[in-house]
């Protein structure tokens, strides 16, 4: 399952003391948690094409051109999506999600053999994943959920339900969010709330409880979802992933929300739990970096099924401390992470800058200038990389555009993408 908006950090099982996530932290105490795992994108269509094709952004190709909204790229039918790997290995294949970027008309239907769309809330899709589950429990099956309601927290209606604002001392300007219509939120909390000075720091505080509040109800539902499979006998016969397509910033570097080329890690960090008590009766906690593309391969790897050979991801299954280096990319910034350092490189944009993650998690001291050793190597590092995606065969496949309808124009309104 994939959980919108999901910071690794927000998890007990990955350093938080809040205690906002009983249900996931208990299924991570039978798992393989990868400590250090992150999004390829920051934002949801490219980094779930990421997850799907198990290539980089510049291979697939697949993301959204702001200038020319009306636009939608499709992943080629040409290309090779994860459940169609699954369901050549004998798998009965599910796609259920709500409206949005992850759906037909982006092409991601693929090798699926049952595919339903939720209202856009976390507990019609539970009734979705429950009820096929049910019809399904004696046969292999690979299911793709992918949860909204963590990305939701900004709407105006999520953030003034039932509050009174002026009493809880929001600033004016915060307040200007309840008179907007969603679009117009998300773009105001993009650019214009996130300048310095202009949102408080209560601002800022009552922002990340709304979160905090909405991720407790999704581990909930997460936890309910574990406990129909293992009142079908499916626990112990079942991979539960539980991943994010991205984080989500709070004014760490000065931004909010998701989007954009901000790549440090509150919005790249993501939880990557496999979780199965027969598998993995106790904890396993993997320090081998790892991205969204490296998913598939190792749960075909852990299924045991053949890893096909233009997945650009390896299969991590067994390999819980090794040394890698991992990318993130919307193919102008760059991002390359080891388990010790991250660098982050755009020539277009004059930007490079290195962090030592082991001292500063949080990516606050820039050592571009101290450490010019590991700024040579990050270099290599990304050009290396580049070079290997140039000569991907998917670069000779052309991406194809579709116009959208007014009814998938609807939808990604309601995320807040489009205007």
């Amino acid at each position: 399952m994939v959980v919108d908006a999901l910071r690794a950090d927000k998890l007990g099982c990955y350093g938080s003391l809040a205690g906002l996530t009983p249900e996931i932290d208990e299924l991570a105490e039978r798992a393989l948690v990868f400590r250090n795992a992150y999004s390829n994108a920051t934002f949801t269509f490219p980094s779930t094409a990421s997850l799907f094709t198990s290539t980089m952004p510049p291979v697939h190709r697949i993301t959204h051109d702001e200038k020319r909204q009306e636009m939608l790229r499709r992943l080629s039918d040409h290309y090779v999506l994860l459940p169609e790997v699954f369901k050549e290995g004998g798998y009965t294949t599910a796609l259920l999600t709500f409206p949005g970027w992850v759906s037909p008309t982006a092409n991601y239907l693929q090798g699926v053999d049952v595919h339903s769309e939720s209202e856009r809330s976390d507990t019609d899709l539970l009734r979705l994943a429950e009820s096929f589950v049910s019809e399904h429990a004696d046969r292999p099956f690979f299911l793709y959920l992918h949860f909204i309601d963590m990305h939701d927290y900004w709407f105006p209606q999520h953030l003034f339900d039932g509050i009174d604002p002026e009493a809880l001392g929001l600033s004016d300007s915060f307040r200007s969010l309840q008179r907007m219509k969603i679009p117009e939120a998300y773009e105001a909390l993009a650019t214009t709330l996130n300048r310095p000075g202009v949102l408080t720091d209560r601002d800022l505080e009552y922002l990340r409880s709304v979160y905090d509040r909405r991720l407790v109800d999704t581990d909930r539902v997460v936890g309910e979802l574990a406990r129909r499979l293992d009142s079908l006998g499916l626990a112990e016969r079942t991979l539960l992933v539980i991943t994010a397509d991205h984080g989500e910033q709070f004014g760490e570097h000065g931004r909010l929300v998701h989007g954009g080329d901000a790549f440090y890690n509150e919005l790249i960090h993501i939880p990557m739990i496999v979780s199965n008590p027969a598998r993995f009766p106790e904890r396993v906690v993997a320090t081998t970096p790892m991205t969204s593309i490296d998913l598939g391969p190792t749960l075909l790897g852990l299924a045991g099924l053949p890893i096909p050979a233009v997945f650009q991801g390896e299969s991590l299954a067994g390999r819980t401390d090794e040394e890698r280096v991992v990318f993130a990319t919307d193919g102008r910034t760059w991002k390359a992470m080891s388990r010790e350092w991250s660098f982050i490189l755009s020539e277009v944009l004059g930007r490079e800058e290195l962090y030592h993650l082991a001292s500063d998690p949080g990516e606050t001291h820039n050592l571009a200038d101290e450490r010019h050793d590991m700024v040579q190597l990050g270099r290599q590092h990304v050009q290396q990389m580049r070079a290997v995606c140039s000569q991907h065969p998917y670069l000779a496949i052309n991406v194809d555009e579709v116009v959208m309808d007014e009814e998938q124009m609807e939808r990604l309104r309601s995320l807040g993408y489009v205007e």
